[in-house]
């Protein structure tokens, strides 16, 4: 069984899409972004295109969140941001560096985590 395929990467992914509230028909199509992200082998014209539909994939959120507020990361930081009328909350475009930092970052490392976990458990009982 390969154990990264059908535990390590579908188990974060799902995690972190319920709690930023990424619908579960997109999580599929996150996790692709998020993998190509960290895909050394694209090219430069690849690794653009890809950003563009990450930017593209967060800005669709946020936009269906603020419009549709649930009980998620994503629509409590909207509301954080909406609510700072003085300046001092988020800009737009903090608020989706924000939203691609804790997808990306709690994906791709909770994948290694379980991973790594794993093999060693495996290896070193």
């Amino acid at each position: 069984m390969d154990l990264r395929e059908r535990l390590a990467y579908p188990l974060p992914i799902s995690v972190i899409g319920h709690l930023m509230g990424v619908p579960e028909d997109q999580r599929g199509d996150f996790r692709q972004i998020v993998d190509n992200v960290f895909d050394s082998t694209l090219t430069p014209e690849q690794a653009q295109a890809n950003t563009l539909l990450l930017f593209e994939h967060i800005d669709q959120l946020i936009a269906t969140k603020r419009a549709h507020p649930g009980d998620d990361m994503t629509s409590l930081l909207i509301a954080a941001r909406d609510e700072e009328s003085d300046g001092t909350g988020f800009t737009g475009v903090e608020l989706r560096d924000t939203m691609i930092l804790m997808i990306s970052a709690g994906y791709e490392t909770t994948v290694n985590v379980i991973d790594q976990a794993v093999f060693a458990m495996l290896t070193s009982p």
